[in-house]
Order: structure tokens, then sequence, then C-alpha cells
């Protein structure tokens, strides 16, 4: 929602990358805030459109993925999405706040979507019931539920807040990570908000170990690390869902995964399971 030069502009004076700040304690050694010079050494400046301070009228049938939520863009700029829409451009994440927001994995539970979605595919309930962890927007009569059954649950903000805390695990608040006391007041904070905040039924991650490079060149091992998987996907005409892409990240701290200076991220390539017993196992390649 702002040229990239004006970014780099306030990178460079410490309005932005100022440490301390998430996943970030303090600023490491080989800190390089020189956006522009980092695109140019990676020879990235291909890819920028340098009158980014003027967005075009149209853009012909490009594809567009918006960087951002809904609320870091004025009304200008959604018309301008608007237009593109309208002169042919595809827009893989339409400026649409409900599609952004967590609240929408609720309503799985609503009588008339399952049954909408089991008149599109009877199997099709069940099998997202097994997909997505149960999720309820939170409001008062979930409290002595959500006391009572303290490490089953965490909680999150449902939409963005403009202050940066819907994204990331910033908000992210794990039950059997609190007291009592504490989590009872997390709870009564997230009531009191003016947005809405999910409760969302804690799944365990995968922990595992995994080598990485540090800074300095040197292999070390990252031993029991929490995991997140994050896959984007892409749907072709003929409906076909494809995965175009997929990364972990692993961290040694929390199960509030992100990354941060003392997280690991990596690729992952999905293969098909080669059915080899390894110490009794299955190898996955």
């Amino acid at each position: 929602n702002r040229p990239l030069r004006r970014i780099a502009e306030e990178v460079a004076v410490g309005e932005r990358w100022r440490p301390p700040m998430f996943g970030i304690s303090a600023q490491p050694s080989h800190w390089d805030g020189d956006v522009l010079a980092r695109l140019r050494r990676r020879d990235l400046t291909a890819y920028w459109w340098p009158h980014d301070d003027t967005w075009p009228d149209n853009v012909g049938d490009a594809v567009v993925f918006r960087f951002g939520y809904v609320t870091h863009f004025d009304r200008a700029q959604h018309a301008c999405f608007r237009r593109w829409h309208e002169n042919g451009a595809l827009l893989l994440n339409p400026p649409c706040f409900w599609m952004e927001n967590k609240a929408v994995m609720a309503t799985l539970a609503l009588p008339q979507v399952r049954a909408a979605l089991a008149a599109k595919d009877p199997d099709l309930p069940a099998l997202l019931d097994h997909t997505f962890p149960e999720t309820l927007v939170l409001n008062s009569r979930h409290v002595d539920r959500l006391m009572a059954e303290q490490d089953e649950w965490l909680l999150k903000f449902a939409g963005f807040d403009d202050r940066e805390q819907a994204w990331g695990g910033r908000s992210l608040q794990v039950g059997k990570m609190c007291s009592r006391e504490q989590w009872q007041l997390a709870l009564l904070r997230a009531l009191a908000l003016p947005w809405p905040v999910v409760a969302q039924r804690l799944v365990p991650t995968a922990v595992v170990d995994i080598d990485y490079y540090d800074s300095d060149g040197h292999q070390k091992t990252l031993h029991r690390g929490n995991t997140r998987l994050r896959v984007f996907f892409l749907r072709d005409e003929a409906g076909t869902v494809l995965p175009c892409g997929a990364h972990v990240t692993v961290s040694a701290q929390t199960p509030a995964v992100s990354e941060a200076t003392d997280a690991v991220q990596a690729p992952v390539v999905f293969g098909d399971w080669l059915h080899q017993p390894i110490d009794g196992g299955v190898h996955v390649s």
C-alpha cells in the first residue's frame, strides 16, 4: 500500500525493522537494513515496478497477489483493485474481509453450511472435520467450557486489528502454556476487544530435529523443534488443486512457531510414499 522506495527510506531511518520486535529480540550482528541494495544484490530489481508510487488503471490479464490485509489499503486502492478485476485481471486473494477472517472456519459447524457441503459431496463434512481444528468465535457462553478444557484450546485474533497482531502468531495464546489465572485473564481481555477472536482446538505440532547453516556458514542441528507447515495452492479451471509452494518453520522455543532469529526454515517437497521398511517404519520421500 506504499511505494517500495518509501519503505526503504523508513527502514533506513529506523521507522521500520527496529528490534526488539516480534521474533527478533536484539539486532543481529549481520543485520542489513539497505532494502534496495539487497534487491539489487539478489537480482530482484527486474521484478520491481519502479513507478509503484502510482498504480496503473489497467494491468490487463495479469495475475495479482495482494500482499497485506484489506484494511491496509485505502478506498482509492480498493477501487483500483476492482478496475483491474473488471478489465480481466485475476486477483488470487480478492480484497474481501470475510475471506481473510479466521471466523469463517467456525462456519463449518453451522447446520446450513454442513447441509450445503453434504449436498455437494456427502463425504465433505467429515473430511473437513478431520482437516480443520474445531473453531469457535469467542463469546461469553464459551468461557466455562474453555476454562474447564484449558489445555485443549488456544486463542488468536480472527480478523486484522490494524496493529500487526493478527498474523505470524503475535496474538496467539496457548492454554497449556498459561496458568489458570493467565488463561482466564486472556479470555476476559479477548472478550473485551472490538474485533472477533477465535478459540481453536489445539493440534499437536510435529517435533523434529533439523540441520541448518548459521550466519557464519557452520552446520548445526536444532533439536526437538516445533513445526509449522505452510502450503500454497492454486486451482485450475477444471477444479484441480495443486500445491505450488511449501515450507516448514521450526522453532526451538515455543509451540507459537513463527519466523524468528532462533527459527529454521526449509522448503518442503512432496513425493510418493516409498514402501521400504526403515527401522520398522516407512520412509517418505
